[in-house]
């Protein structure tokens, strides 16, 4: 993806634009894009979306405690403060997915 303000091609816009200080609603309505265009790369969102499916596929306490907020959300009770802390997945380094990239896009 190009950046309209630079021109600089970016894996994902959204830490890059707010670099510059603009919020990505400002930065959709200043450029004309519709609010549901993404600001990053479909391969770059596809694979998060794979990594963080596979992490979560992989741990049956998150599908337990996903589980328990569905069940809760429609009754009104889905407050995070029930549900307790979440912890990082056994092996893993605080999160489920790998840290990001520096070569995303410099600002």
């Amino acid at each position: 993806m190009l950046c309209h303000v630079c021109g600089r091609p970016c894996r994902s816009l959204g830490a890059h634009i707010r670099v510059r200080g603009m919020a990505a609603a400002e930065y959709r309505r200043e450029y004309g894009l519709l609010r549901t265009r993404a600001l990053s790369a479909r391969t770059l969102s596809q694979r998060q979306s794979r990594t963080r499916r596979a992490a979560y596929e992989a741990s049956g306490e998150t599908r337990t405690r996903f589980t328990a907020g569905r069940a809760m959300a429609p009754l009104g009770r889905a407050d995070p403060q029930t549900l307790g802390p979440h912890p990082a997945p056994a092996g893993s380094q605080q999160r489920p997915w790998p840290a990001r990239s520096p070569t995303l896009c410099s600002p």
